[in-house]
């Protein structure tokens, strides 16, 4: 990838970042006056299917992001992995810069909603995030030598039992 082409990349999920917090911004000061803490107050069901619509969008948002900035289909898992990251961090960093929050990396925060209420600490997403880059700059530069990373049946068997198991930890409630 041309350091153009990931530049903008970057300011697309560091602004996608900010708008996201934006709008949980919004929805705290709605449905959480009084500050935002577990165990939550439900919200109306109007209310969370509309969230859960706009979850679905931004990730359809990010993924045509990452599909514009590759060209392979590893360039643009690496992209997506790319810019998921730096979104999801900016998430963090713009709701510590405006609202001062979370109080530590170890706050508990719903970290997506789809299928169910993902719930844990906001280091989990972060560590993830940083996981996520690291194998992206990886990918990309394995394809760049190319000597792309080969994916063989047990190391995909692997990848997805962990997501498998990190999508559990998240829901388990």
């Amino acid at each position: 990838m041309n350091g153009g082409r990931l530049r903008w990349l970057l300011l697309f999920a560091t602004a996608t970042g900010y708008m996201e917090a934006a709008v949980v911004v919004y929805l705290r000061a709605i449905y959480y006056p009084d500050g935002f803490a577990f165990p939550l107050i439900p919200i109306p069901l109007e209310s969370a299917l509309i969230e859960m619509g706009r979850e679905v969008a931004t990730l359809a948002i990010l993924l045509a992001a990452a599909f514009l900035a590759g060209k392979t289909r590893a360039q643009r898992f690496a992209h997506f992995l790319i810019v998921f990251a730096v979104w999801d961090l900016n998430y963090y960093l713009w709701l510590k810069v405006i609202l001062d929050w979370p109080a530590s990396p170890l706050t508990w925060d719903i970290l997506f909603l789809i299928p169910l209420p993902w719930t844990g600490p906001v280091l989990a997403p972060v560590l993830v995030s940083l996981c996520w880059l690291t194998l992206a700059v990886m990918l990309l530069k394995k394809e760049q030598q190319g000597r792309p990373l080969p994916l063989t049946r047990i190391a995909s068997l692997l990848s997805l039992a962990g997501a498998l198991f990190l999508l559990a930890s998240f829901l388990w409630n």
